[in-house]
């Protein structure tokens, strides 16, 4: 009897074990991050480029960047709006339009462009008042927006921490107080942005700190709500390396493009340059969204009646 006791015990415990059930899936796991720097010389303008990973689990809406302490960013009066300072290369899987389920890949390529931070023009979008209140000292924007009918930017706020003097960015995805329901961004996906150290015109954008040592970088990210309207939060750290950061040289438009929205304009791709030594590009113009993806989603938007007109941002 022992014996058999001694026996069943553990197969009990086995048992129990596996009709336990499964831990449920995090719903916002941590995003991934890496940051390449074009140099790491004490009081440089490097180009920077940060990518951003989230494999799982719902995708990020906002993410708060702070540099290391020293370091420095333009502020609005030192560029002129609608300079090209950067780009967004981005992979994605989205909806694909109204009612349809979140598995349609796409990528694309936008350009990041220096857009104006005072805070009472009507360029400036009025949810970022409500998201990020208060004064900022340099906004760029990224238009990913799938068709006119669903204007989506990428929102790029730069302050100085004054208690740290490090720069602090945070990006907003499109207007968190009134996401559109009919097309939606989801995981996996990947984004990769590239800023130019030095603007077309000569201006520095980004300023290392006076320093030397290793260059870390600080994320908190915020995710898009889930199906309770319940939003969660990760922090991550990446500690720079130093290499290639890749950019598009300046692009003659398309023929096409020339009678297009500044903000809209499809430009013909261009194949990326050597690495950069932080001088910046003299000026690019990138790919935006495939065609056949714009055409696609368009009609699915049209035919769900979408009418919203863009709000600010970019013109």
């Amino acid at each position: 009897m022992r014996r058999q006791l001694a026996l069943f015990v553990p197969l009990a415990a086995a048992l129990l074990w596996a009709a336990r059930p499964a831990a449920a899936a995090e719903p916002f796991p941590k995003p991934q991050v890496s940051v390449v720097v074009s140099t790491a010389a004490a009081g440089a303008h490097p180009d920077l480029r940060t990518t951003i990973g989230t494999p799982t689990g719902l995708a990020f809406q906002q993410v708060t960047i702070t540099s290391p302490a020293g370091g420095s960013v333009a502020a609005d009066a030192d560029i002129a709006d609608g300079t090209i300072v950067g780009r967004l290369d981005a992979k994605s899987t989205t909806n694909g339009g109204a009612g349809a389920a979140c598995s349609t890949p796409v990528s694309f390529t936008v350009p990041n462009r220096k857009e104006t931070a005072n805070v009472a023009s009507p360029e400036y979008p009025a949810y970022l008042r409500t998201v990020a209140p208060g004064a900022h000292r340099l906004r760029l924007v990224a238009d990913v927006s799938p068709s006119p009918h669903v204007p989506l930017l990428v929102n790029y706020l730069f302050d100085i921490d004054p208690a740290t003097n490090a720069a602090v960015m945070r990006a907003v995805v499109g207007d968190p107080t009134a996401a559109p329901t009919t097309f939606t961004f989801c995981t996996p996906q990947t984004s990769t942005t590239t800023l130019f150290g030095v603007t077309p015109s000569g201006a520095p954008l980004l300023t290392s700190p006076a320093v030397p040592g290793a260059r870390t970088f600080a994320f908190a990210f915020t995710s898009s709500p889930d199906a309770n309207g319940v939003r969660y939060t990760q922090t991550v750290q990446a500690t720079a390396t130093v290499g290639p950061v890749q950019y598009a040289r300046l692009a003659a438009p398309t023929p096409a493009a020339a009678a297009a929205p500044p903000s809209r304009t499809i430009i013909a791709s261009v194949p990326l340059q050597a690495p950069s030594a932080g001088s910046g590009p003299r000026g690019a113009r990138l790919p935006v969204w495939p065609l056949a993806t714009v055409a696609m989603l368009g009609a699915a938007l049209a035919a769900a009646g979408i009418t919203k007109r863009r709000t600010g941002g970019m013109k």
